[in-house]
């Protein structure tokens, strides 16, 4: 006896009372039989999950956390991805190499730097812990590890020397709670030193850290307005420090960005941290985009990943961020520009750069 199977589960004749078995179905997956059904139903397109349609508002925008805040302005599109539907786009792990390294990846300098700065920041001697580095085995052979390390201990140095006059005492973390009408957020700031929030870091200085530096700026000054807080952010190439402020106004910005944050996770935005922060310095400084026009467009190819271009277009250019018009009840006071990028820009940048200093 010979029985001829389907080559797929979800195959009609696995269904059928005259299919492989004689007066009854074969096939007990009901899951399979869903696709039948609906392979055998009129062709139409798929529907676009994602597109530029607004989706409902969230029964949980009340509450607000301040690290949900701040994942949102480092990357508004991955934020909506992520909230509402769960996803977040990674790329394959890269294979290591086999190879007796010669020279450090970025990854791995920072990797190396980062962990240098924390140590040395803990009060650890530069000697020993070069010394470890050299016994992990991620380090170049011979003369090439050794300019390798100095680089970037000399780096971290600088850094620590830097940061020394803030860190007077040992950082704590401390929970804030800002109450904004009938939202409230919630979050831990680390690295208080009296008044001060401390943060050091091997990276570069950018707009992302200058944000989160803000937002936690702004929390504090809610949560207890009867301290002047003030928040350093020290990196490589640079240092920002923001003034106090008053409670009055830090209440009205922090709830304007968790109102921009509620439209961000039902649309996708046009707001790209670097991109949007060089928009908004141009016009803080008085000068017009289209001077820095050549700037924009190269921290945009920065920006720009596979989440901006599923909304924006494959290979979308600073253009097509620009096309949208601005949105009036998106405006707020003199900041309105032609297109909602310089707006959104502006909107959020503004008030950060009135009260940082940076060097």
């Amino acid at each position: 006896i010979t029985m001829r199977h389907p080559l797929q589960p979800f195959d009609t004749s696995n269904f059928a009372s005259e299919g492989l078995a004689a007066r009854r179905p074969f096939s007990f997956d009901r899951a399979s039989l869903r696709a039948v059904r609906a392979a055998s139903r009129e062709r139409r397109p798929a529907m676009r999950i994602f597109g530029g349609e607004t989706l409902p508002a969230r029964d949980d925008e009340q509450l607000v956390s301040l690290a949900d805040l701040v994942r949102f302005f480092n990357h508004p599109i991955r934020a909506l991805m992520y909230e509402r539907a769960g996803l977040w786009l990674t790329r394959p792990d890269e294979k290591p190499d086999e190879q007796i390294p010669v020279r450090l990846t970025g990854l791995d300098s920072w990797s190396i730097g980062e962990r240098l700065l924390r140590l040395r920041l803990a009060g650890q001697e530069s000697t020993s812990l070069i010394d470890a580095e050299w016994r992990r085995g991620y380090l170049p052979p011979r003369g090439l590890g050794q300019m390798a390390i100095q680089e970037i201990t000399n780096q971290v140095e600088q850094l620590v020397e830097t940061a020394r006059p803030f860190l007077t005492e040992q950082p704590v973390p401390y929970e804030v709670l800002a109450e904004l009408g009938d939202r409230r957020l919630t979050g831990t700031v680390s690295g208080i030193v009296g008044d001060s929030v401390v943060h050091v870091s091997f990276s570069k200085l950018a707009p992302r850290h200058r944000l989160q530096a803000w937002l936690e700026l702004l929390a504090l000054t809610v949560h207890d307005p009867s301290r002047a807080w003030q928040v350093v952010s020290i990196g490589r190439g640079g240092c920002s420090q923001l003034r106090a402020i008053h409670s009055t106004w830090a209440s009205t910005v922090l709830a304007d960005l968790i109102d921009l944050r509620a439209t961000g996770v039902r649309e996708p935005i046009p707001f790209a941290a670097k991109t949007s922060a060089e928009y908004a310095a141009v016009r803080f400084r008085g000068r017009q985009p289209e001077l820095y026009r050549k700037q924009l467009d190269k921290l945009w190819l920065e920006d720009r990943d596979e989440a901006y271009e599923r909304f924006f277009g494959a290979k979308a250019s600073l253009d097509d961020l620009l096309a949208q018009e601005s949105i009036p009840g998106e405006e707020r006071g003199g900041l309105r520009e032609r297109s909602r990028f310089g707006t959104l820009a502006r909107r959020v940048f503004q008030p950060l750069l009135s009260v940082e200093d940076l060097r």
